[in-house]
């Protein structure tokens, strides 16, 4: 769900409803080519080559005119060719926003479009925020948020959002049904932003269970918690949710599942106060028994220089005095557990960047993104190293890192620091295998993307890491006012 849809939900609910929450909901969708990185720790081959951005598009989209943004993707740990790509469109034959799927079989060469997913019925229904994942049985889980409700006299009522998990067992093809892992309570209390993650650890005792990590707030008393949903029977089933974190004075937000290799569950978030600059914290909550208890929350850090939610500089001149302008980017964390048991977790800040309230709401400029490691199940962590090397003060955002087989971390970010004014933006891939030295970032981007007055380009991005290759999607644009999911083909070095 886009930033404004949020705020303007949580803080009047009726307002929201006469507008129809204006999710802008482009399509994830991505792809791109093997890398593999021989090498353990401190003996990383090098990086991948990568070939020109290739634009990926819903199956209602043969124009191209429609935006598309909020990626997933996920690799089949029984076939590395087979991958599975997510996004979220504004499919305007239909009226609203859709989730879609795209799958491969030859390792990104070319992909086919799996469909729009299912979702519960309403006058007004949308699906939202994307994300996948797939087990050692090839199975793949798609989970997404539902927005519906009944229109009255032109105002939707019993609004809600509950979680869906649709699953494929023919490598994307098709994602026939779904199961509700997640509700919300109609006009009361939402679900927000799902990230799934499954155990895929052949050594784990809790190997094929899935886990599920989202925010759910209420509208009454704007209490919010992080929590999470376990399945045990691939996705058929959902357990009742564990609230692992709750605050009616901060933000808690972006539950992000990471399972390590010795079974061990992570749900890292993020916590921060609310309206004009603040600080935050990078926080997680363990399970060792398969999701069944959780652990008190621990900090990974803390008083880091973020709002958590915050505005980026667009192309708009009124970036320090108007609402409207700059465009949504937020401080959640992404996180990943390499084989030796290494997790690492990276988000956004702004240790030499600034950050000032307009109409109550934060708007900053030089974020970094930056990496904490632990090789310790979580007890101890390094401080924060920032990622890149890029001399500039422009913006470091949206971040998603993955782990590969070898040990590499593999990094996707979005990045301004080939426009000396801060607006335009390009992706560009780095990599690292301690945690502190990383290699030249690569630029994916065949041309930076202008955002013009665009106030929202997703909320994420996604990476996938194999044996064989890595395969990161993110938004480009907008370009002709409309923003597209695209994907670079990286190829193994010898």
């Amino acid at each position: 769900m886009d930033q404004l849809s949020r705020r303007l939900l949580r803080g009047n609910r009726r307002a929201l409803a006469r507008r129809a929450p204006r999710v802008a909901l482009p399509a994830l969708l991505l792809f791109l080519a093997p890398i593999l990185v021989p090498g353990a720790r401190g003996g990383c081959s090098n990086d991948p080559l990568f070939g020109p951005e290739t634009t990926l598009r819903g199956v209602e989209d043969p124009n191209n005119s429609i935006d598309e943004n909020e990626t997933a993707i996920a690799a089949n740990p029984l076939d590395p060719l087979n991958l599975v790509a997510g996004f979220k469109t504004e499919t305007f034959a239909t009226g609203g926003l859709s989730c879609y799927a795209t799958f491969t079989i030859d390792g990104g060469t070319t992909w086919a479009p799996g469909g729009r997913l299912p979702i519960q019925q309403d006058d007004f229904s949308k699906c939202v925020d994307p994300s996948l994942v797939a087990d050692r049985a090839g199975r793949f889980a798609y989970a997404y948020l539902n927005l519906y409700g009944h229109v009255q006299n032109g105002i939707v009522v019993n609004y809600t959002a509950d979680v869906l998990v649709a699953r494929s067992t023919d490598g994307g093809r098709t994602f026939p049904g779904f199961t509700v892992a997640a509700r919300g309570e109609r006009d009361v209390s939402n679900a927000d932003k799902p990230y799934l993650a499954v155990d895929s650890w052949p050594q784990s005792a809790h190997a094929g269970t899935l886990y599920l990590a989202y925010t759910f707030w209420s509208n009454p008393n704007l209490e919010w918690s992080v929590r999470v949903v376990v399945s045990r029977d691939a996705g058929a089933t959902w357990s009742a949710p564990a609230v692992l974190a709750r605050s009616s004075t901060l933000e808690v937000f972006g539950g992000l599942p990471v399972v390590a290799p010795d079974g061990a569950a992570y749900i890292f978030y993020s916590e921060y106060g609310r309206g004009a600059p603040t600080t935050l914290a990078i926080r997680f909550s363990k399970s060792k028994d398969g999701g069944r208890t959780w652990s008190a929350p621990a900090t990974i850090a803390a008083n880091l220089p973020s709002p958590g939610i915050f505005k980026l500089r667009n192309g708009s001149s009124r970036f320090d005095s108007d609402y409207h302008s700059g465009f949504w980017a937020n401080s959640w964390p992404t996180a990943a557990a390499a084989p030796d048991g290494t997790l690492y977790v990276a988000w956004v800040d702004f240790p030499a960047g600034t950050c000032f309230s307009v109409s109550g709401f934060s708007h900053c400029e030089n974020a970094d993104v930056r990496l904490a490691v632990s090789r310790s199940a979580g007890k101890r962590w390094s401080a924060p190293v920032r990622v890149g090397d890029d001399p500039t003060h422009a913006d470091q955002f949206f971040p998603w890192i993955a782990t590969h087989p070898d040990g590499r971390l593999s990094v996707l970010m979005m990045d301004k620091r080939l426009d000396p004014a801060n607006e335009m933006y390009d992706a560009f891939y780095t990599s690292t295998c301690d945690g502190a030295a990383f290699r030249p970032p690569t630029r994916l981007s065949g041309t930076s993307y202008l955002v013009g007055q665009q106030e929202f380009i997703g909320d994420y991005t996604a990476i996938a890491a194999t044996a064989t290759g890595v395969f990161p999607v993110w938004t480009a644009g907008p370009n002709n006012n409309k923003t597209d999911v695209v994907t670079a083909r990286g190829a193994r070095q010898p």
